[in-house]
C-alpha cells in the first residue's frame, strides 16, 4: 500500500465511523469509495456491515440485521415492559418508566408508546422544568381569595381581597346629583303650579262675594 493509499485509508477512519462504515486493514482503494457512498436514509435504514437495512416498525427491534442492502432483517416484537416510539434499527427495546410515588398513571406502557404519568391531587410540576419531585401546591393567605385553583401543571393563584369597597366611579357621582337637581327642580314646579292654581281659586271668589 503507498503512501497516498495510506493516507486516504487512515482519514477514512476518522470519518466513516459516524456512517458506520469503517474500512479494515487490505481493503481496496474501489471499496473505499465505495464506502464514501454508504449513506443510509434517516429515520428509513440503520448501517450494518458498511450496507443499509430497512428499520423496523415501531414496537418491534432489529433481532438480526439484515445481509443484503435494503432489505429490513429480522424484527422482533417488543417484549411487555418495552417498548420503541418510532421506526427504528435498535438491538433492544427501551423500557417503560414507572411512575414515581407522588405520581399516577394517565397512560400505560405500550409497544408504542412509554408510560404517561401526571402529579397527585394536591401537587403540581411545571411542564417547562425538570419534574423531578412534584411540589405541594400553594394556600390562599387569609386576606386573599383563590383566582385559579391548582392543577397538575400549575400552581394555585390567589388574590388579595379588598379591605373595602372601590370608591364610586365619576361618571356614577355625576348621575347622582344629576338626578338630585332634576327631582328638586320637578318638584319646585310642581309646587309653584299647586300654589298657582290655589292663588286663582282664591281670587275668583273675591270677585263673586263682590257682585
Amino acid at each position: 500500500m503507498g503512501n497516498f493509499q495510506l493516507v486516504v485509508f487512515f482519514a477514512s477512519i476518522c470519518l466513516f465511523p459516524a456512517l458506520g462504515a469503517v474500512p479494515q486493514p487490505g481493503t481496496s482503494m474501489r471499496d473505499i469509495r465505495n464506502l464514501r457512498h454508504t449513506f443510509c436514509s434517516e429515520h428509513q435504514e440503520y448501517s450494518n456491515n458498511n450496507i443499509c437495512c430497512l428499520n423496523c416498525r415501531a414496537g418491534e427491534y432489529v433481532k438480526f440485521p439484515c445481509t443484503k442492502a435494503g432489505h429490513k432483517g429480522t424484527c422482533e416484537e417488543c417484549t411487555f415492559g418495552t417498548f420503541t416510539e418510532h421506526a427504528n434499527g435498535l438491538n433492544q427495546c427501551f423500557k417503560c418508566t414507572h411512575c414515581r410515588s407522588d405520581q399516577e398513571v394517565v397512560e400505560h406502557c405500550t409497544l408504542t408508546q412509554d408510560t404517561q404519568c401526571k402529579c397527585k391531587p394536591g401537587r403540581f410540576c411545571h411542564p417547562e422544568e425538570a419534574c423531578e419531585v412534584c411540589k405541594t401546591c400553594s394556600r390562599c393567605k387569609n386576606d386573599e381569595e383563590v383566582l385559579r385553583n391548582c392543577t397538575s401543571t400549575s400552581d394555585t393563584e390567589c388574590k388579595r381581597i379588598q379591605d373595602q369597597a372601590d370608591p364610586p366611579s365619576d361618571a356614577v357621582i355625576t348621575g347622582v346629583v344629576c338626578g338630585g337637581l332634576l327631582l328638586i327642580s320637578a318638584a319646585a314646579v310642581w309646587f309653584c303650579m299647586r300654589r298657582s292654581c290655589r292663588t286663582g281659586k282664591l281670587n275668583m271668589s273675591v270677585v263673586q262675594t263682590a257682585c
